[in-house]
């Protein structure tokens, strides 16, 4: 913990070294947030090769500070008004209302969610329209069978489509660095296995709002010398520091098939 607040204080040093002002420079822009989601409920459908096909009205915990937390990286090239860039969500999806025969489901090694953003920046106000794809990662427990998980990259699906509305605001900025705090609705439908036989699936649609509190990086924070062009990537750190000394969580799940 010592460790982390020594750090904190450093970042600050050099967060508020550069002279404060707020410009809309021209070029590539990198920041992560950290914050949380909330699904909406909707509805889960599993079609099972020798078992009754379900359909569950869904109730949804997205355990956004647990195991492995909530998260986004975005980096995008602003030009003037109009900015275009990628944008990766952690997102994840847990069944609170489980049965007797779904007894855990579970799209929480990421129900991950990557853009393509269009963004028009007013002032210190963002706004952007994203299309993108979800890859999934389910971890899936049906009564009478293995839980159903594959490790690594070997678990992630190419789920669906999926949408985004954003908006950020700027709270504070100066010429290398700013601090704001983004709010976005993502639509997402994707369908996922939930075994290894490949006629039994699931169609898992997610309509969540996203809160998020974001730190990121100015083109001129690039143009440094030496130690002032590394901390342009100085964003990338935050998920990490935040998750492991403040929320005792990572970003990545800590174990193989954690039901939580």
């Amino acid at each position: 913990m010592k460790l982390y607040f020594r750090g904190v204080v450093v970042a600050l040093f050099f967060l508020f070294s550069g002279s404060i002002f707020s410009e809309n420079q021209d070029g590539w822009h990198l920041s992560t947030f950290m914050g949380g989601s909330m699904s909406l409920p909707n509805r889960l459908k599993i079609d099972f090769a020798d078992l009754p096909d379900q359909s569950i009205n869904t109730h949804i915990d997205n355990k956004s500070f647990s195991d492995s937390h909530w998260w986004i990286c975005r980096l995008e090239d602003w030009h003037g008004e109009d900015g275009q860039g990628f944008e990766l969500i952690h997102h994840k999806v847990y069944l609170a209302n489980t049965t007797d025969l779904v007894q855990h489901f579970g799209v929480c090694d990421g129900y991950n969610l990557l853009y393509y953003n269009f963004g028009k920046r007013f002032g210190e106000d963002r706004f952007r329209f994203g299309l993108g794809l979800a890859f999934p990662h389910p971890n899936i427990k049906i009564a009478g069978r293995e839980t159903f998980f594959k490790e690594g990259l070997a678990g992630k699906y190419l789920g669906g489509p999926t949408f985004q509305l954003d908006y950020e605001h700027v709270m504070w900025d100066n010429d290398l660095y700013f601090v704001s705090m983004d709010t976005k609705l993502t639509l997402s439908y994707i369908r996922i296995p939930v075994s290894n036989n490949r006629k039994e699936y699931a169609d898992v649609p997610d309509i969540a709002i996203h809160f998020g509190f974001g730190f990121g990086s100015k083109p001129k924070a690039f143009n440094q010398e030496g130690l002032g062009k590394a901390l342009y990537f100085a964003p990338l750190v935050y998920p990490y520091l935040t998750g492991t000394y403040v929320l005792g969580t990572g970003l990545v799940p800590a174990g193989s098939h954690e039901e939580e």
